[in-house]
């Protein structure tokens, strides 16, 4: 198989998808270099990602935007991740993602999120009730993600293995 064209591999998907994980091991594959999302965050805006949720969700959500569209202008190649920077009100990010990069939806159910993540006490948003707010959040973004993605992915497989499924996807020299 060919080496991949070089491009930004962008990876969707709600928190506890897996985009740090499998990031970290698509960018073993390819050689590129990783770039986390909660980092990028945290250097953007110098807070973390409890400090930036306490702003509120849409500063939060407004950060995230501000985070991938200087990621889209970086560079390739390189693997980044993106959460809630893929909504509705701001079309312009995917045409962007399409442009400019190869993204992926690492999708994941919302009974699978809330087993992962349900009980992390370092995310306030799902305060309450975890497992109701996970689904809004699936809900909300499953077919958004759907529509930007190139590619979508079972995100329930092992880390490696969607490290390979999406190596394998990516654009290659004609």
């Amino acid at each position: 198989m060919a080496t991949p064209t070089p491009t930004r591999a962008v990876l969707l998907g709600l928190m506890g998808c897996g985009k740090s994980t499998v990031g970290k091991q698509l960018a073993e594959r390819t050689g590129w270099p990783h770039l986390d999302n909660d980092t990028l965050l945290h250097d953007a805006t110098g807070k973390s990602l409890t400090e930036m949720a306490e702003l509120g969700v849409d500063k939060l959500h407004e950060a995230e935007r501000k985070v991938l569209r200087r990621v889209l202008d970086m560079p390739p190649p390189l693997v980044a991740g993106a959460a809630a920077a893929v909504l509705d009100d701001d079309p312009e990010i995917a045409e962007l993602l399409h442009k400019r990069a190869f993204p992926v939806y690492l999708h994941v159910s919302p009974e699978t999120l809330v087993d992962r993540i349900g009980k992390d006490v370092n995310r306030p948003w799902l305060k309450p009730d975890p497992a109701a707010a996970l689904r809004r959040m699936y809900e909300a973004r499953d077919t958004l993600y759907r529509k930007v993605a190139a590619y979508v992915v079972d995100g329930t497989q092992p880390p490696e293995q969607i490290a390979d499924e999406i190596y394998a996807q990516l654009p290659r020299p004609m």
